[in-house]
C-alpha cells in the first residue's frame, strides 16, 4: 500500500519531465492568449491598435457589398487621412480575412498571438543552441510566454509580435549558418531578416546586432572580407525594405514627410530622457528581474556568450538613441528586450541548475513534487491572468457602448470637433464618427482666437476627456454661454454649435 501511494512522487526521468513541461507551457500559453481575443482594442496602446483597425476596416469596406454607403464613405475618409510608414501587411491580411469571416477584431489579435507563439518555437531552438540544454530552452520559453507585459503585447493589433517572431527566426537561422556555413541556412537567415525589416523598419537594429553578436560568439575571429554567403544574407535582408523605401521616396513619395519629427538629438543631453527611458523599460521588464539577469550575465555567462548579449543590448541602445522620443514614451518600442531577456534567463537557468554541460552530466531524473508544484503554479498563474483580463474586458465593452452611443447621438454627421483621448481613434472606430481635435492645453496660446478659429464651420463640439477639460477652465463656460447642450452624461458632453443661443 505504501509503495502504491508513493509511486506518483517518485523521481521522473528528465526527458519525460521536459516533454510534459513543454506541453503544459504550450497549453497554458495558448489558452491565456486565445481566451482573450474578443477584448476591444482599448486594452493595450489603443491609439496604435485602433490605427491598424481603422485601416483594415477601410480596406475591407472598399470591396464589401453588404456595407451601407454611409459607412463606406466614413471609412474611406478615415484611411485617406492616416499616415503610411511600414507596409500595411497586417491591415491587408486582416481585411482579406474579414471578407471570409466578417469584421471582427479577434482576427488580427489571433494573427499577433499566433506569431508570438510561433516565435516561441524559434526561441526554444535558439536557446537550446546557446545553452546546450532543453532545460534552458524551457526557462527561456516560460519567460517569453508568461512575462506580464508580453501577454498583452502579444495579442495587440500591431506588427510588433510578427516582427519579434521573424527576428527570432533570423537569430536562429543565422546562428546555424555561423556554425554550418551552408547555403540553406544563409538563404533562410536572409529571407527571415528581410521580412522582419520589411514588416517594421526598426527591426534592422536587432537583425544587425544579432548577426554581429552571433558571428563573434561562434567564430570568435574577424570575418572581413565577408564570405559570399554572408553577402547574400545582407542583400536579402536589405532588399524588400530597400525597394519599399525607394518606391515610397521617389516613385510615389508618400514616405517623404513621414520621417520628420522622429529624431530628437537634443534628448541625448537631457537627464530626464534617460529617466523616462528607464521607467518605460520597467513597464516591460520588472526592475528586479532586469537587475538579476544583468548580475547573472556578468557572473555566470562565458565571455563568448557575453559578447552576444553585449551586441544585442548594444543594438537596443542604439535603437533607443536614434528613436529617442519613442523609446521614452512608447513602452512597446522596448518589446525586443523580452526575447533577449528570455534567452539570457534560459542560459542562466541551465548554468545554475545543471552547470557546465561539458564538465557535469545532465541529471537523469527530477523530483516529482517539484514538477507537480511547477505545473500547479503555472496553471494558477494562467487562470488568474485570464480572470483579470476578462474583468478588464467587461469594462472595455462598456466603454465601446459609450462610443457607439456618441456616434448614434450625433448621427455620424460631419463637422464634429472633439476634446477627446487617443487622437479620436476610439470615436472614429467604435462610434463610426469622424472628428477634428480640439488642441490640448499646452497648444492653446490665445484661447479667444483659438476658440473662434476652431469652431468656425463646425456643427458639434464633443467632450469626453474630462481630465484635459480641467486644464482648460475657459472652455466649458464659453461653450455653455454660446451654444445649446444636446447631451450630458457621466461619459460625454455634446454641444450643437450650428445655432448659437439667443443673446440675452
Amino acid at each position: 500500500m505504501k509503495s502504491a501511494l508513493s509511486r506518483p512522487f517518485r523521481p521522473i526521468p528528465i526527458r519525460i519531465a521536459l516533454i510534459a513541461a513543454f506541453i503544459v507551457v504550450a497549453v497554458c500559453a495558448i489558452f491565456l492568449r486565445f481566451s482573450n481575443l474578443d477584448t476591444p482594442l482599448l486594452d493595450f496602446h489603443p491609439t496604435r491598435q485602433l490605427f491598424g483597425a481603422i485601416k483594415a476596416r477601410g480596406i475591407y469596406y472598399q470591396t464589401a457589398t453588404e456595407i451601407p454607403d454611409w459607412k463606406k464613405e466614413i471609412a474611406s475618409k478615415q484611411i485617406a487621412t492616416e499616415a503610411v510608414i511600414e507596409p500595411p501587411l497586417m491591415e491587408i491580411t486582416t481585411a482579406a480575412l474579414y471578407k471570409r469571416f466578417g469584421e471582427n477584431t479577434a482576427i488580427p489579435r489571433a494573427i499577433s498571438a499566433s506569431a508570438w507563439l510561433i516565435g516561441a518555437i524559434f526561441l526554444i531552438l535558439l536557446a537550446k543552441d546557446l545553452s546546450s540544454s532543453w532545460l534552458g530552452s524551457l526557462a527561456a520559453a516560460v519567460t517569453y510566454l508568461f512575462l506580464p507585459y508580453g501577454i498583452k503585447a502579444s495579442t495587440a493589433f500591431q506588427p510588433d509580435p510578427l516582427m519579434i517572431a521573424l527576428i527570432l527566426l533570423f537569430w536562429w537561422c543565422f546562428g546555424r549558418w555561423t556554425r554550418k556555413d551552408t547555403w540553406y541556412w544563409a538563404l533562410c537567415a536572409g529571407i527571415a531578416g528581410g521580412l522582419a525589416i520589411f514588416i517594421k523598419f526598426t527591426a534592422v537594429f536587432f537583425i544587425a546586432s544579432g548577426a554581429f553578436g552571433l558571428l563573434f560568439t561562434y567564430r570568435q575571429k574577424p570575418v572581413w572580407p565577408f564570405p559570399l554567403r554572408l553577402w547574400v544574407v545582407v542583400l536579402l535582408g536589405a532588399l524588400p525594405a530597400g525597394i519599399y523605401l525607394l518606391y515610397g521616396t521617389f516613385v510615389d513619395p508618400f514616405l517623404v514627410q513621414q520621417f520628420g519629427g522622429r529624431f530628437f538629438l537634443e534628448k541625448w543631453i537631457d537627464p530626464y530622457f534617460y529617466l523616462k527611458w528607464i521607467i518605460t523599460v520597467d513597464n516591460v521588464i520588472p526592475f528586479g528581474l532586469a537587475v538579476a539577469a544583468t548580475l547573472g550575465l556578468l557572473v555566470y555567462v562565458s565571455n563568448a556568450k557575453r559578447t552576444l548579449y553585449a551586441w544585442l543590448l548594444g543594438g537596443y541602445f542604439a535603437f533607443g538613441m536614434v528613436f529617442s522620443h519613442h523609446i521614452s514614451s512608447h513602452d512597446y518600442y522596448s518589446l525586443p528586450l523580452v526575447p533577449i531577456l528570455a534567452l539570457l534567463v534560459g542560459e542562466l537557468a541551465a548554468l545554475v541548475v545543471i552547470g557546465d554541460p561539458n564538465s557535469r552530466p545532465t541529471p537523469e531524473h527530477i523530483p516529482a513534487g517539484w514538477l507537480y508544484l511547477s505545473f500547479l503554479f503555472l496553471a494558477l498563474y494562467t487562470i488568474t491572468n485570464v480572470v483579470e483580463l476578462r474583468s478588464e474586458r467587461a469594462k472595455l465593452v462598456r466603454e465601446v457602448k459609450v462610443w457607439e452611443e456618441i456616434g448614434d447621438t450625433i448621427g455620424h454627421q460631419p463637422g464634429v470637433i472633439s476634446l477627446t483621448t487617443d487622437y479620436g481613434y476610439a470615436l472614429e472606430y467604435y462610434g463610426v464618427q469622424n472628428t477634428s481635435l480640439w488642441p490640448v492645453y499646452s497648444e492653446v496660446e490665445r484661447f479667444k482666437q483659438e476658440f473662434d478659429k476652431q469652431l468656425d464651420n463646425r456643427a458639434y463640439f464633443l467632450i469626453t476627456d474630462f481630465g484635459e477639460l480641467k486644464n482648460q477652465p475657459q472652455l466649458l463656460p464659453s461653450l455653455q454661454a454660446r451654444y445649446p447642450m444636446i447631451a450630458q452624461t457621466p461619459d460625454f458632453i455634446l454641444f450643437n454649435i450650428v445655432e448659437p443661443l439667443p443673446k440675452p
